[in-house]
């Protein structure tokens, strides 16, 4: 565990399991990647936050996932620390996941950790960091041109997982399956030995989902080769019945049963494919 930074001495005015409020001056010097330690009167606790909010006319962070979940029990000043603390890599295997919200933010924070926890046997590499400690490249409102526009960034592993074009409303599903194709390409340029899993679109509430089954039809129907794979996650989804209801958090992002069911799928894909680093003996 690395210190980056002395944030200083910050007002925290209200403090729960998970959200922390402070000045909006305040709220914007907490990066997303970074764990937190604050500390008073010689004791202290560690946390990552997931995302910005602005509640009952208070700035903060929510998303809040505290070390060993230990939870301050008053507002007040506290020191402020920023660290940088990788996880060690252990299964000798890499996994990238790449996407938008749906890959990191709100529930999506639990998705890696629900994949190692159901022994994916990958170690996750990238330039973020969810806030179990996990490296993705999931970013918030990314469609599939934002994430070739920073294709250069994502680093060479042995296998990537992909749920991407939920965003691209702006986009016909033909262009969103040619955007797909081309950082599939790409990432092969890094490590053409690599495995690619590419997730079909989740459901979501309204006219969109329209969009998001054709692109799913088209995903399915196109000749992918050199160990890329289409995982048909959407269709356990719909096959479950109102999932409007059971699964999603809102009209977009699935809720936390909603990332069980969907790391329960990714699982089950991978052994089917006779992938060698996932645990069989489940």
């Amino acid at each position: 565990m690395n210190l980056t930074k002395d944030v200083g001495h910050l007002n925290f005015i209200k403090i729960d399991s998970d959200n922390i409020y402070l000045n909006k001056q305040d709220v914007v010097k907490f990066d997303f990647n970074h764990l937190y330690k604050i500390s008073v009167n010689g004791k202290f606790w560690m946390f990552r936050g997931n995302y910005y909010v602005y509640e009952n006319k208070m700035d903060g962070i929510s998303g809040i996932t505290w070390a060993e979940n230990a939870v301050p029990v008053s507002s007040g000043v506290y020191k402020v620390e920023e660290y940088e603390s990788p996880r060690p890599e252990v299964y000798g295997k890499t996994m990238v996941t790449i996407g938008d919200s749906i890959t990191w933010s709100q529930y999506g924070r639990y998705l890696r950790c629900l994949l190692i926890d159901n022994d994916i046997g990958y170690d996750f590499i990238g330039t973020k960091t969810d806030t179990f400690g996990f490296k993705h490249e999931g970013a918030g409102g990314n469609n599939s041109q934002d994430v070739l526009n920073r294709i250069d960034e994502i680093p060479a592993s042995d296998s990537y997982f992909m749920l991407l074009g939920t965003n691209d409303i702006n986009f016909t599903p033909e262009q969103t399956v040619s955007n797909l194709a081309e950082i599939v390409k790409k990432l092969k340029i890094k490590n053409n030995n690599s495995v690619i899993y590419i997730s079909t679109l989740l459901p979501r509430k309204g006219k969109p989902n329209d969009r998001n089954l054709m692109v799913n039809d088209l995903l399915k129907q196109k000749k992918w080769t050199n160990n890329v794979f289409v995982l048909d996650t959407a269709e356990s989804f719909y096959k479950k019945g109102n999932w409007e209801a059971y699964f999603l958090k809102d009209a977009l992002h699935p809720n936390y049963a909603g990332y069980e069911l969907l790391t329960s799928v990714i699982i089950d894909k991978l052994k089917s494919k006779g992938e060698t680093n996932v645990n069989n003996s489940n």
